[in-house]
């Protein structure tokens, strides 16, 4: 056998570098497919704060006795309200942020192929006859310079870094998001199938009360630092306010409570009996709604543009001004005021009677648990459909029959 010569064994020490290098890159590899692996999805458990609510407002007809309306109020709408939304949108739909079920080979498309490319050279079998066999084949045209050695490494150093990158974009890229559950929307007028009181409803009714308001819905239940006030507009008037307007909450502290700050208005004919109320809060309006409401103002004006009032419309024409010059912002005539602050300790399914001389309230509350509307996809069975309809979220929370 030739004894090896300084060139051999430069080579020898170049094959050796790469061999390490190479299978350090493996063992790199092998890690960075394992952190890779699908995580399991894990349901969280449903709020526990929600719940389902109803109040059902009216007004009593000659039962205030003696009683007088206060002469001292402070009507304001609070700051913190919210609005109910006109039933709730079904979900069934949303994506569900799920994670990916490619296996770990599509998620790195290049660690794959550099295994296969590279099968010979991370093959830990070469002993140094084998090298010493190999470097007897190669024909060397010059020695190899000593200095190419710190490229040589610093090379491959660079090299590592930017596989490193690489994997760790690919990595940032293809990791899914974490599962996020939707529920229903909150503050959704409920049907009248689901709700509770409606035959209490219609016993008042049948007893001359004049039941103004009749809503259930669903909503998580806060403190009341932060529990949201819900605005009541109840009963159409004769002007663009109502019989019952302010607002109600329900909130937890050690127990339930529910509590009203509401008014019971009533209007008179009398002009010169002005009263200015709160402005009630409104949401704001989209540039959509804008454009709409500008084109009606508009076509308006151009219905009346051109025509000559009669005489007699003349003359309605200045005591209508004649009025509105006297009114000021938000004044109508009223003729008194009926105030009712109160707040009452819940207990879940009892209905509760709240008094007053000028109007009433009947209120209940009980536990919900919204189902959970995006399910982590799974194989469907017989007995089980694979997605959450906006009926099958109806059928899974029947309610009681109304009492």
């Amino acid at each position: 056998m030739k004894a090896p010569t300084d060139n051999t064994l430069l080579c020898v020490s170049l094959l050796t570098a790469l061999l390490v290098f190479s299978s350090e890159l493996l063992s790199q590899t092998s890690e960075l497919s394992g952190d890779l692996e699908r995580p399991e999805q894990v349901i969280p458990e449903p709020p526990s704060n929600w719940y389902q609510v109803e109040i059902v407002l009216f007004t009593q007809q000659g039962n205030t006795g003696l009683e007088a309306p206060p002469k001292r109020f402070h009507l304001q709408f609070p700051e913190n309200w919210q609005e109910l939304g006109q039933g709730n949108t079904s979900m069934s739909t949303i994506a569900s942020p799920l994670v990916s079920d490619s296996p770990t080979a599509e998620l790195l498309p290049g660690a794959t192929a550099l295994s296969a490319s590279n099968t010979l050279l991370f093959s830990t079998d070469l002993s140094l006859a084998t090298v010493e066999e190999t470097l007897d084949d190669l024909v060397l045209s010059s020695p190899v310079p000593e200095a190419s050695i710190p490229y040589l490494n610093q090379q491959s150093h660079d090299a590592e870094l930017t596989l490193a990158a690489d994997s760790d974009l690919e990595r940032s890229e293809e990791m899914p998001e974490p599962f996020v559950p939707q529920y229903e929307k909150s503050y959704q007028i409920l049907e009248a199938q689901y709700r509770d009181l409606n035959e209490s409803a219609a016993a008042l009714n049948r007893r001359q009360y004049n039941v103004v308001l009749h809503q259930a819905w669903r909503m998580p239940i806060e403190p009341s630092d932060i529990s949201p006030w819900v605005l009541i507009k109840a009963g159409p008037t004769a002007t663009d306010r109502y019989l019952i307007e302010g607002a109600v909450r329900f909130y937890k502290s050690r127990f339930l409570h529910f509590e009203a700050n509401l008014w019971r208005l009533k209007f008179s004919n009398d002009e010169s009996n002005l009263l200015q109320l709160p402005e009630i809060p409104k949401t704001a309006l989209s540039a959509h709604q804008i454009v709409t409401l500008n084109a009606q103002v508009f076509a308006q004006q151009l219905e009346h543009l051109g025509l000559v009032p009669t005489r007699s419309e003349q003359t309605d024409l200045a005591d209508n001004n004649s009025t509105n010059q006297k009114a000021g912002p938000n004044e109508y005539p009223v003729e008194t005021v009926w105030v009712m602050n109160k707040s009452q300790r819940l207990q879940q399914d009892q209905v509760y009677y709240i008094d007053h001389p000028e109007m009433g309230a009947l209120v209940t509350i009980k536990a919900y648990l919204p189902p959970l509307l995006n399910p982590p996809s799974a194989a469907p069975t017989d007995n089980q459909p694979s997605e959450v309809t906006e009926l099958a979220v109806i059928a899974t929370d029947r309610d009681a029959a109304p009492r």
